[in-house]
């Protein structure tokens, strides 16, 4: 019994392009696929939040944390005498409070000799000496002079002397090199890391002391000498020394000596500290710190030590959010997209809660805290609010949308089974043993279910294709059918894991909000009301909002990023209250979207989309068609705009983004976001589509030919579209419908002649498969629409007629959208009007149309519209010398051939 067609329809299609805007290009970018009501505040805010710089992409992108490989690579390794760095410029310029150019200051550093610079030291001292011309035209020399920084002048030397150590420091960490270096070079190297040690401990300064020790560390990092480096760093670093380039650098020489001395804890805790400190003000080196942290911390035992040695609450907060990332880090680099969460899935979840829950505890003003719950925020959107989109989608019965009401299918279309050339059963059959061989081959279990969706009743179900007795795996749905993307959950287990982590979040979040003792009390109310929107919770969302308010008031509460992002939730909550979209709600939220000046895609995306899925409940599908649009969903707007409006509708339509909206709602969408010129090319494209050319030319003659300058050519090559060819010349839509009905008016004037006429308008719409679209649809891909969407849903739901087999309904649809079927009529056109060369030729295209089905791997159910060509093929065609090039080509077409010529065609 046939199946009350009750699908998602445009919901669904709208919604698919939010849940999953990246896939339309042709890659997957998991920032892009995010869903997201809550982005407004945290990314903007976090700019200015120490743990933000690197953090974001951890946070947004799963598994980014390993974007970088440094594996472990424990200083800068581009230094000659110094970190050759703008920071080590600005600590020069800081600690001279100079005023001299930067380039001054490098000259100095980094390009003068030993030799040069020991002039300083002699002038400072007092001797008669005259300075070189290259210091006394130097701005930064001689301010060491005037200043008499004497100290400044004799550390320069020094770190001059150690500069041919530096500039052969990966030779020094390589151990055969270091092996070979001659005696004499390691004395003078040591004699350099003597004479560094007298002046670190005379050095009063506490900037120059630091250099010194960087100095001293580096040389004995070069020779190994790792028990020197700690009791030198243990007995001259001080926590008061400048927090600088130098002091990074610094301590990423003693974490390297920690892990050289296998105390991996104490290794792993110094980066940890490493990257507090300079997450902000150097990500770059932090971030190499995250990632040998990440290394080091590959147990509980290591990560354990490691928090013990924190030495107040901010140092654990800190510890604890490493390890969390460390734990994304290892969970997602072997996961696959889509899996169905595993026992390691969930620990990832536990770990992340506890995370978030330990830095509260410990640090609740740390700014790790907003950033952890912000990782826990894109997880649950991405494991429990996205597949809940989907899962709680509107049921809108297409009753209202059938083709008679609504024009769908524009022509009739009832197809009729017939009985199959006998040259294609054989086809048929070859098609179906390779594909039955390549499927028993990856398993036999599904002959099963081949078995039990044969044709039993004379009347195929919804979701199965039946070809002779063969149920194809890749068209019944196994294939196709991705069950998380349109049901929202995998099963029930995946949807309990996701529930649990979901609720785990919100009792952490609602704790912490009746604490009140964060940096900022309104955002964990602004999150609980978030939480609840995920649920549909709507009277304790607006509650959370309300509260979230009440924090506004108070000194900690005026944060601008927190009021906008209530006010666009606040939006949403008042949307899903809407029992209907009323003309009063309509002003107020055109009022509220005009007046900002912000707002983020994500929110556009799920907001006006689900504006979008009210008006096509209360059947308005203009209204829905502009908010689809507003939302970015190509895919819905379009197919409203293309396939469900009639003529008068479209008309009507296009006189109010004319005018420029009816009501302030619709003035803001009609003027920024739709535009009248392309719904008129997009009117001539359906015009086109029925075969009224002339009249799709005179539509596009309206049109300025400045809108053309812009426009994409219909066949020239998009970084919307990789799946066809660059051709070699190229039309715009109204320079080929213009061609079209040139050819067709020759035609018609000279109907006994006109066979290459219509020979080359077909060539043109066979060719051209994607000229039937207007440009918006096909940006949307209702080519992967067709592929993708199970048969029940639209587009696939074009009429009661086609309801009964998915491969009738799915092939109808090519037909209107690929051009076959109004190619082949020209083909048949070409075909019947000359019997030589050129109608062999356009017959055998014409029967190729059928075959080429552009969406399935076999043959399909052949019906009366391929036999008109076969039939004309065989009584014509076939037994004429023209046949024979295709005959050649496809050896089944013998089998039109009268049998006692069989044998006499080569």
């Amino acid at each position: 019994m046939r199946k009350k067609i009750r699908v998602w329809g445009l919901g669904v299609l709208a919604l698919w392009s939010v849940v999953s805007p990246a896939q339309a290009c042709g890659w997957y970018s998991p920032q892009l696929g995010h869903v997201s009501l809550f982005d407004y505040f945290l990314p903007k805010n976090c700019t200015d939040n120490k743990y933000f710089v690197y953090n974001r992409y951890i946070a947004a992108c799963k598994g980014c944390a390993h974007r970088n490989s440094y594996d472990f690579h424990f200083d800068e390794g581009f230094s000659p005498a110094e970190p050759n760095k703008d920071h080590n410029i600005e600590a020069w310029q800081l600690l001279l409070q100079s005023r001299a150019q930067e380039s001054q200051i490098a000259q100095i550093v980094y390009r003068t000799g030993v030799d040069t610079l020991d002039f300083l030291v002699q002038k400072l001292e007092g001797k008669s000496v005259e300075l070189p011309n290259d210091l006394q035209v130097n701005a930064f020399a001689t301010e060491i002079v005037a200043q008499k920084r004497l100290d400044i002048a004799k550390y320069l030397v020094y770190a001059k002397k150690c500069e041919p150590f530096a500039l052969r420091e990966w030779d020094w960490l390589d151990w055969e090199a270091n092996t070979k270096a001659n005696e004499a070079e390691r004395e003078l190297m040591a004699a350099v890391r003597e004479e560094g040690m007298q002046l670190l401990a005379a050095e009063p300064n506490i900037a120059l002391k630091q250099r010194y020790l960087y100095q001293v560390v580096r040389l004995n990092y070069f020779v190994e000498n790792f028990e020197q480096i700690l009791q030198v760093t243990q007995a001259y670093l001080r926590p008061e020394m400048p927090k600088n380039y130098i002091d990074s650098r610094l301590r990423g020489r003693i974490a390297g000596a920690y892990f050289r001395l296998g105390r991996v804890a104490e290794s792993a805790h110094t980066y940890a500290m490493i990257y507090k400190d300079y997450i902000k003000t150097d990500a770059a080196f932090a971030e190499r710190s995250y990632v040998n942290f990440r290394t080091l911390i590959q147990d509980k035992k290591h990560f354990e030590a490691c928090v013990k040695l924190a030495k107040d609450n901010q140092e654990r907060a800190t510890v604890w959010f490493l390890g969390s990332l460390v734990d994304s880090y290892s969970t997602y680099w072997d996961m696959a997209e889509g899996e169905t969460p595993t026992q390691e899935y969930q620990n990832l979840h536990a770990s992340m809660l506890n995370t978030l829950e330990q830095i509260w505890q410990n640090s609740p003003t740390d700014e790790a805290l907003e950033t952890a719950l912000w990782r826990n925020l894109q997880e649950v959107e991405d494991d429990y609010f996205r597949p809940m989109l989907l899962a709680n989608q509107p049921k809108i019965d297409t009753a209202a949308y059938k083709a008679t009401d609504h024009n769908i299918t524009n022509v009739a279309f009832a197809p009729t089974a017939v009985e199959k050339p006998s040259f294609f059963k054989k086809i048929t059959k070859a098609i179906v043993n390779f594909w039955h061989s390549i499927w028993d081959w990856f398993s036999s279990s599904d002959k099963k279910s081949t078995n039990k969706n044969k044709q039993s009743d004379g009347e195929n179900s919804a979701d199965t294709l039946l070809v002779d007795d063969y149920v194809n795996p890749y068209e019944s749905g196994f294939y196709y059918d991705n069950t998380f993307a349109f049901t929202g959950f995998a099963s029930a287990a995946d949807r309990e894991a996701r529930e649990d982590y979901y609720m785990g979040l919100k009792s952490i979040v609602n704790k912490i909000a009746a604490a009140g003792n964060t940096e900022q009390p309104a955002l964990w109310h602004l999150t609980k009301a978030y939480l609840h929107i995920m649920n549909s919770e709507w009277p304790q969302a607006q509650e959370s909002v309300e509260m979230a308010r009440q924090q506004f008031k108070t000194k900690q509460g005026q944060n601008e990023y927190i009021l906008l992002q209530t006010n666009l939730l606040e939006q949403y909550i008042a949307l899903e209250n809407q029992p209907k979209i009323s003309a009063e709600y309509e002003n107020k939220l055109g009022d509220f979207v005009a007046s900002q000046t912000d707002t983020t895609s994500h929110f556009d995306q799920i907001f006006f989309n689900r504006l979008g899925q009210k008006y096509l409940a209360q059947n308005d599908w203009q209204k829905a068609a502009m908010a689809y649009h507003r939302a970015g969903s190509s895919w819905a707007m379009a197919v409203l705009l293309d396939m469900y409006a009639t003529d008068a509708q479209f008309t009507t339509l296009l006189e109010t983004v004319r005018k420029g909206g009816e009501n302030k709602l619709e003035s803001y969408l009609v003027g920024k976001f739709f535009n009248a010129s392309q719904l008129t090319e997009i009117k001539a494209v359906r015009l086109a589509r029925d075969n009224h050319f002339t009249e799709a030319v005179a539509a596009l003659d309206d049109l300025p030919a400045s809108y053309w300058q812009h426009a994409p050519d219909t066949f020239a090559a998009s970084l919307g579209n990789k799946y066809h060819d660059m051709p070699y010349r190229t039309y715009n839509h109204l320079q080929f419908f213009t061609t079209i009905d040139s050819l067709r008016a020759n035609a018609a004037a000279n109907p006994q002649n006109a066979a290459q006429e219509w020979m080359t308008v077909g060539n043109a719409l066979w060719s051209s498969a994607y000229w039937g679209y207007n440009q918006t649809l096909w940006r949307g891909d209702l080519i992967t629409t067709a592929r993708y969407f199970d048969g029940n849903q639209y587009p696939l739901n074009v009429s009661d007629t086609l309801a009964t087999q998915f491969y009738v309904r799915k092939m109808h649809f090519m037909n209107r959208y690929g051009t076959s079927l109004l190619a082949g009529k020209y083909y048949q056109k070409a075909a019947e009007t000359t019997s030589n060369e050129l109608g062999a030729q356009a017959c055998y295209l014409g029967m190729s149309l059928t075959k080429h089905t552009q969406t399935t791997f076999h043959e399909g159910i052949y019906t009366d519209d391929f036999e008109p060509m076969y039939a004309l093929w065989k009584k014509v065609f076939a037994d004429k010398p023209q046949a024979v090039p295709y005959l050649n080509e496809c050896p089944a077409l013998r089998e039109t051939l009268p049998k006692q010529k069989s044998n006499k065609v080569s």
